[in-house]
């Protein structure tokens, strides 16, 4: 699960976070930004880890958070990645691009159909 975003976002999130931990048989692994994310998320059964970025605007060459993240995917390969994140789609693609993950892997928030 990938999301870039405000805390009130991430709330509204929470209900994707144990679909997907029943779909899968496994707790989520969150990539995000905001220092804000593990304190609200702690103790969630539905999320394993939390994998922070201080900024993402940054260019990756200044910003080691972004190099951690880019290795913490790469050493544990997630299977199915949802991109909850409409606004920073080409960082994230590229991030996700140099961890190794493959588009086929994704699914972005802005590519399901709306009601």
């Amino acid at each position: 699960m990938v999301r870039f975003g405000a805390i009130g976002d991430l709330v509204l999130l929470t209900p994707l976070f144990d679909l997907l931990h029943r779909r899968y048989g496994q707790p989520c692994r969150l990539l995000g930004s905001g220092g804000w994310m593990t304190p609200l998320l702690a103790g969630n059964p539905d999320i394993e880890s939390i994998i922070s970025v201080r900024s993402r605007r940054k260019p990756y060459l200044l910003e080691p958070t972004q190099w951690h993240a880019v290795a913490a995917l790469r050493a544990h390969p997630p299977g199915p990645v949802y991109v909850c994140d409409e606004h920073a789609l080409e960082k994230v693609r590229w991030l996700l691009a140099r961890a190794g993950i493959k588009p086929a892997q994704c699914v972005y928030v802005t590519d399901l159909p709306r009601p």
